[in-house]
């Protein structure tokens, strides 16, 4: 089984909320995380219409990872870890910080997950120079790996990981004014493609990522 993962929450948990302009008091949380929804329903249409997966494909849509993670461990809780192959949390890949923005892993160092994508994705996508298409986290300080819905996973052993391109240094994160007009779409296209061609192994059944040193 292989589970591409995902969460929607907009709220701040922080106190970092934004002045309301002209009367507007909606989170709508375009990067974070309409970005990454809208990555999960292209890949499950994809998949879906590509119909040659040995591997089970689960697209789940967790709630109150804010509130600390409640949706993801309240899952985790009534399944069977070790039966997991993989899961693939998707977070804000809507916006960069810089005109070519690449998209990076959590805990990369945890598994040989990032290993798989990149040598999938050199492989497949007809780009073999560009070595390393997913690159490691090295917002280390913002302990992006188990602030997120992979990490009850990871707690069990599971390659669980979360993919991103904005991290949470993003004037945008946590603010009223994270709306449509400021992603960056063609960068969305990228990223969802990318992921799509890169789990190739993953869901055909030829690759099998380590797994996780469990610490539950």
């Amino acid at each position: 089984m292989i589970m591409l993962v995902q969460l929607a929450n907009p709220y701040s948990e922080s106190g970092s909320q934004a002045e309301a302009e002209k009367g507007d008091t909606i989170y709508n949380g375009a990067n974070d995380d309409a970005s990454g929804v809208s990555a999960v329903i292209s890949l499950a249409k994809y998949f879906k219409a590509l119909n040659n997966n040995e591997r089970t494909l689960l697209f789940v849509a967790f709630t109150g990872e804010e509130l600390g993670l409640l949706g993801s461990k309240y899952f985790v809780a009534d399944c069977e870890p070790d039966s997991i192959i993989a899961v693939i949390n998707i977070e804000m890949i809507g916006r960069g910080l810089f005109s070519k923005s690449y998209p990076f892993v959590t805990g990369y160092e945890k598994s040989n997950f990032i290993n798989i994508l990149n040598r999938n994705y050199r492989s497949l996508s007809g780009k073999k120079s560009e070595k390393e298409f997913f690159k490691i986290d090295i917002n280390t300080n913002e302990f992006l790996f188990s602030r997120s819905d992979n990490f009850p996973f990871a707690v069990k052993g599971v390659p669980a990981h979360t993919i991103m391109v904005t991290s949470t240094s993003d004037k945008y994160y946590h603010n009223l004014n994270d709306e449509t007009e400021t992603l960056d779409f063609n960068l969305m296209k990228k990223v969802i493609r990318a992921i799509a061609i890169a789990t190739t192994g993953l869901i055909t059944g030829k690759d099998i990522p380590s797994r996780i040193k469990r610490t539950d």
